[in-house]
Parts: C-alpha cells; sequence; structure tokens
C-alpha cells in the first residue's frame, strides 16, 4: 500500500531530524522570507525527495525546494512536503515538531503522514479508508459543546478572545501539526488560526482530521482549503470536530456556534 510505503519514507528523515537534534550545535540560516532554515530540515527533504522520486513520477512541492509557480499551477496531482514542521520548536528544543507529507489530487488532499520524530508517533490517512495513529483507526469521538481548544506555544492572541466567547474552558498547547493530529485522536474539540501558515503546514493535516470526523475550513466564510495557489499562504481557518456547527458571521471573520 503506497500510504505504509510514504509513512517509511517520513519515519527514515524523522529518525535523521532527531539524530541532528540530538546533536550540537544547531546550524542556522535565515531564507528570504526571514523564515528560519536548518541542516536538517535539508538532510530531511533530500531523503524524502528521493523516497517518492521512487513511488513514480508525480512531482513535488515542498517548503524546501519550491518549483517555479508556471510550473506548478497546471498540475493535478503532486506531493505536498514540509520535511520539518516546526523549525522554530526544533530551535528552541521544545520537541514539538514533524514531518508532514500530503498527496494532492484535484485540489484536495487524498493522503497524508504526519510523524513525530520525538515520540515517534505516525499519524496517517486516505481518503475513503480512514485515519490512523501507529497503525491504530483513530477518530474524534468527543460530544457536547466545545471545551477545550487546542493551540500553539508560540503563537496566541485574538483567538483566544474568540474562544471564551464560545465558551472555551481549556487550552492545550503543543507546536507544529501536532495541533492537527491532537484535535483528529479527540485531545480537543476545536483549533482556530488567523496567523500565517503555509500550504505544507495543513495538506497533510488536513486529510488525516477529515477522515478522523473533522473539518478544516478556511475563514471567514467557512469554504474548503485552497490548494496550489500562486501565493501559498493559507488564509486564516478554523479546525473542529465535525459534530459542532459553525457560521459565517456577517461581521466578524470568526463564525458563530450554532
Amino acid at each position: 500500500m503506497q500510504r505504509q510505503q510514504v509513512e517509511d519514507i517520513a519515519r527514515e528523515a524523522g529518525k535523521k531530524i532527531w539524530e541532528m537534534y540530538q546533536g550540537t550545535p544547531l546550524e542556522v540560516e535565515t531564507k528570504a522570507d526571514d523564515s528560519p532554515v536548518t541542516q536538517a530540515d535539508l538532510e530531511a527533504n533530500r531523503i524524502i525527495t528521493l523516497g517518492l522520486e521512487k513511488l513514480g513520477t508525480t512531482p513535488i512541492l515542498s517548503e524546501e525546494a519550491l518549483p517555479d509557480s508556471k510550473e506548478r499551477l497546471g498540475w493535478s496531482e503532486y506531493w505536498l512536503v514540509d520535511p520539518l514542521d516546526g523549525t522554530k520548536g526544533f530551535i528552541k528544543r521544545t520537541g514539538d515538531f514533524t514531518v508532514n507529507i500530503a498527496l494532492i489530487r484535484n485540489q484536495k488532499p487524498v493522503m497524508g503522514v504526519i510523524y513525530v520524530p520525538k515520540t515517534e508517533e505516525m499519524y496517517s490517512a486516505e481518503l475513503g479508508s480512514g485515519a490512523f495513529k501507529d497503525g491504530e483507526t483513530m477518530s474524534n469521538k468527543r460530544q457536547g459543546p466545545p471545551t477545550v481548544a487546542v493551540a500553539s506555544k508560540l503563537h496566541q492572541g485574538e483567538e483566544a478572545d474568540w474562544m471564551n466567547r464560545i465558551g472555551i474552558e481549556d487550552t492545550v498547547n503543543v507546536n507544529s501539526s501536532l495541533k492537527l493530529c491532537w484535535l483528529a485522536e479527540g485531545k480537543a474539540d476545536i483549533y482556530p488560526r488567523n496567523k500565517p501558515t503555509m500550504e505544507w503546514d495543513t495538506g497533510a493535516g488536513e486529510i488525516i482530521l477529515t477522515e478522523a470526523a473533522c473539518q478544516i475550513l478556511s475563514l471567514p466564510r467557512l469554504e474548503a482549503m485552497p490548494h496550489n495557489q500562486e501565493d501559498l499562504t493559507n488564509p486564516g481557518f478554523i479546525a473542529f470536530r465535525s459534530n459542532l456547527n459553525f457560521e459565517a458571521s456577517s461581521d466578524s471573520i470568526w463564525p458563530t456556534l450554532k
């Protein structure tokens, strides 16, 4: 099964990241967009690229090897890769970082794999086949009104005000795509985000969420997340378990809970 092959690729990259994480010192450079990059990002990208190329000729869109937009805008299928999601957490030694690989087909993710180097946990999903954690089926089975949110350790702000208004009582803080994974497995009810993310931050998590009885919708209109835009920056979004009912607000970017 191709999903298991992609899991193996993510695991190999993750093990290399963890090996480099335990070494010292970390070599950090700054990219043109002022975001940090380490040798671990680049080495993980090399491992993933070589692994995916062995699976066929599907093109690859990676944070660390961006193809020209004129080329990629015509793609109907491609791999979407963040070889080290949570580089800032990697540098700060939080342990909260992941390897993200998604297969996008006709503007929708149809497969996703997220590997956690610190814990060796593997989250994955394939369209119509369910979501899995370490090979076991998982789903968000929480009921009732939302009371627990998941949020970043490094980015907090206006989301907190909105969460208070809808009755959130507790917030679980973690970095990287682990937030999407934790929501999918039922550690929280909701994850709102109106700070910058990129398509490779959420592509794999999106299919894991949707196969685990959750949704992720863009703000403010609660529409499907875009893919392969000319500018790969995501809009704000809200991810939540599917048995909650939100509607777009006429006077705020944040939706109302029905």
